[in-house]
This record gives C-alpha cells, sequence and structure tokens, in this order.
C-alpha cells in the first residue's frame, strides 16, 4: 500500500529548526516526505514543487499563503499541520473554499509568551527594571530600595490582564500562585467564564484604574489598536505598571513615551511598533522602561515542542483519532 504523500511550505532552515532531527526522523516513519525537495528558500513555486501531490503539509514560519495556484498542486490535501503562532497571514479564500484540517500550534505557542508575562509582571511588581538603572548609573551608591518599594511587591496587588484570549487565560493559571487579585478586561468575557477561571470581570477603564500592573494580551485585530492610549494611560495609579507581550499597535506610543517621561508609571515591552524602534528612541534610555526584542514567544530549544505537537496531531489523524487542536480558518477575524 503506498505511504500517504507529505510536503513541507517552509524554508529549509525554519523546518529543521522547528521540527528537531528526531522528530524529522519520526516523520520520515509516518509518511512519505522527501526533504531534498523543501526549498532553501520559500518562493511560491519552490513550495508548490514541495507539496506536489502531497495528502499533508508541514509548515512554520516562512510559509507562504495557501493560493489557489499552490493548492493546485496539491488536489488532495487534507491536513495542514502548523508548527507556529498566528495561522491567518496564510489564509485565502482558495484554502477556505477547499477547507483542509489546519492543526495550529498557537496554543503552544501561547506557553512560553505566558510563562514570560508572568516573568515580566513579577519583575514589574518588584521594580526590577528601575532598580536595575539605578544601579548601573549610580554603581554602589544605586543599593538603596527606599524609592521604588512604597506600595511594591506581589503580596495582594492587583494585576489587570487586556484581552481574553489563549495566552491570558494560561497566565491566569500561573498567576494563581501567587497571592493576587486578578482582574480581566474583554467585552467577550462572560461571567460564567470570569467564574471559572478565578478572575475580575472588569471595563477597560476599571483595570487601567485598578491595577498595579496592568499586561496587554489582546489579538492584533483594528478594534484593538491603540487601545492603550494616553485617557487609558491617564487612569493609571501612580506608580502602576504596564506589560506588553502582545503586539506593539495595542499601545499609542507617543501617549506611553509622555506618560514615562513624566515619571508617573514605568512600561515592560517585550513588542514595539515599529519593531526595533527607531535609532533615538526614548525608549532605549527610559530609566523607567524596559524593553526586550519580541522573545516572549517560543525560541531556542521551545520551538521544538511546536514540532512535537505537530508530530502528535499527525499520528492522531493516521489513526483515526481525535486532534488536540483544530483552528477554524474560516472564522480567525478577531483571533492573533
Amino acid at each position: 500500500m503506498p505511504r500517504i504523500k507529505a510536503g513541507v511550505n517552509a524554508p529549509r532552515e525554519r523546518y529543521e529548526s522547528v521540527f528537531c532531527e528526531e522528530t524529522r526522523s519520526r516523520i520520515g516513519e509516518l509518511v512519505d516526505l522527501d526533504p531534498g525537495l523543501i526549498p532553501q528558500e520559500n518562493t511560491p513555486a519552490a513550495a508548490a514543487g514541495s507539496v506536489r501531490d502531497a495528502r499533508v503539509i508541514l509548515s512554520t514560519w516562512g510559509a507562504v499563503p495557501y493560493t489557489r495556484e499552490l493548492l493546485d498542486a496539491c488536489p488532495n490535501l487534507e491536513l495542514i499541520l502548523y508548527a507556529a503562532g498566528s495561522f491567518k497571514n496564510q489564509v485565502t479564500d482558495a484554502l477556505v473554499e477547499r477547507s483542509p484540517i489546519v492543526c495550529s500550534a498557537v496554543h503552544i505557542n501561547a506557553i512560553p509568551t505566558a510563562e514570560y508575562s508572568l516573568m515580566f509582571i513579577l519583575a514589574a511588581l518588584k521594580d526590577v527594571g528601575p532598580f536595575v538603572h539605578q544601579i548601573r548609573r549610580e554603581g554602589p551608591r544605586g543599593f538603596r530600595k527606599d524609592k521604588f518599594t512604597r506600595g511594591g511587591g506581589y503580596y495582594r496587588s492587583t494585576v489587570a490582564l487586556l484581552g481574553l484570549g489563549t495566552v491570558s487565560r494560561y497566565l491566569v493559571g500561573l498567576l494563581r500562585n501567587f497571592d493576587l487579585d486578578i482582574l480581566m478586561a474583554d467585552d467577550f468575557l462572560t461571567s460564567e467564564e470570569a467564574a471559572r477561571l478565578g478572575v475580575t470581570a472588569v471595563s477597560l477603564d476599571e483595570a487601567m484604574s485598578r491595577a498595579d500592573v496592568v499586561s496587554v494580551h489582546h489579538a492584533d485585530v483594528e478594534r484593538n489598536r491603540g487601545i492603550v492610549n494616553r485617557r487609558t494611560l491617564g487612569l493609571m495609579k501612580q506608580g502602576a505598571r504596564l506589560v506588553n507581550t502582545s503586539r506593539g499597535r495595542m499601545i499609542d506610543e507617543d501617549s506611553l513615551v509622555e506618560t514615562l517621561s513624566a515619571g508617573r508609571i514605568s512600561a515592560y515591552l517585550d513588542v514595539t511598533y515599529p519593531e526595533p524602534p527607531p535609532e533615538g528612541h526614548p525608549f532605549y534610555t527610559l530609566a523607567n522602561c524596559v524593553l526586550t526584542p519580541h522573545i516572549a514567544g517560543s525560541i531556542g530549544p521551545e520551538v521544538h515542542r511546536m514540532g512535537d505537537y505537530c508530530v502528535r496531531e499527525l499520528e492522531h489523524w493516521l489513526a483515526g483519532e481525535p486532534f488536540e487542536h483544530t483552528i477554524d480558518i474560516r472564522d480567525l477575524s478577531n483571533r492573533a
């Protein structure tokens, strides 16, 4: 009996970095995938050559969109396994019309993002950023705590999460290990789900005004862009902290610079818009701004978790078993 044909929609370097050697070996045991066809650079023509006649496509960052031309190369396509975050940019009308099963590792990529958000939240509550800047600026004289510790620390602090999604749901579970009051602001959050998560549902304005730390987790869609702006920043308490591991466009950064320059709050930003900020941007020098280069999501060996997930889904499909996680490509308008 012929083995099921599989192909790769991703550049070779990306594919091999996400699907480690052991995982690629397992894929070779399960399906007929010719590694020699995986393109060095994933142009539409190269991708079509790699996925020709495939019933299964393995993919990750660097994939080309599923145009009609690409899909014509694999008319029997049944399953796409996407080992990365958002699948939104891959979707076309032709793919929706064809409607293969799509398993995306977006929920797997949420794990390190939530863990990094927890790290930022705890660091923010301890005022790590300003302390580090003080010590670097002043040396031994900077080893004093009185300036930043009034009202700081974890115990009974209030953390507000903006946005109900995969990351914030996972993050809530991590935050429960600490003595924190957790607020969540999202138009789609029901009282039933708030109770199940153990959070208090609040409005955006209440979240901004009550929290010691506000952490942004909204999907990067038009209605959420600039949700943190001059007005909402003005609601934050003196000494409050802002965390963003979502997307830079959620924040009006000119207003944030003004607020930081006034010394009212501090910010911990893993994302900006644009990325990186231009040369000379105040984010680089403000003492109350901690900036990291978009590393909250899967990096290093963390990416292998997504490749391993895709192999599990491939095994489920071949065995006729239920999938762990599929996405509806017809309804991604409100998702990241």
